[in-house]
């Protein structure tokens, strides 16, 4: 029986979302992308909702956010209407060319990083806030949990 490894999970999901993300951009299939909760079915919905509603109470205009795992923009979109700083930061370079051409339009201050999330190539102290929906189970969590304390401001 062969052993679980993390790092060949992590390089599958990445080839498997790198080739979703070059459809949607060969095919112009982003631009009709539902985004945000809206995008859940609707029987899946109500955790996204939550997470939704609480990003909107939470961040303020002037502060800078980290996305981890943000995909294809999905669920930056919340973010994004918050007009804080956002760098959204994935591990697959074409989803973030999707994320980019969904949102760039809309948030002149929105940034894209490819990044690990178990290596984050920020400062520490960088962030006010990190945010993601769904994607920190890509990592170890006792890395990913280090990484995110250390990029975050204190308070």
């Amino acid at each position: 029986m062969k052993k679980y490894n993390k790092t060949d999970d992590k390089s599958t999901e990445l080839n498997r979302f790198e080739k979703r993300a070059k459809d949607l951009l060969n095919n112009d299939l982003y631009k009709k992308m539902s985004l945000g909760a809206d995008s859940v079915p609707y029987f899946l919905r109500t955790p996204y909702d939550y997470y939704e509603e609480n990003l909107r109470k939470l961040i303020h205009s002037h502060w800078n956010i980290l996305e981890l795992g943000s995909g294809n923009g999905i669920h930056t979109k919340k973010l994004i209407e918050s007009n804080a700083n956002i760098t959204a930061s994935d591990i697959s370079q074409n989803s973030l060319k999707v994320l980019k051409k969904n949102y760039n339009k809309i948030n002149s201050k929105l940034k894209t990083v490819k990044a690990d999330i178990e290596k984050l190539p920020f400062d520490n102290e960088s962030f006010n806030l990190v945010a993601s929906a769904g994607s920190l189970s890509y990592g170890d969590s006792f890395k990913v949990d280090n990484e995110i304390k250390r990029v975050l401001k204190p308070g």
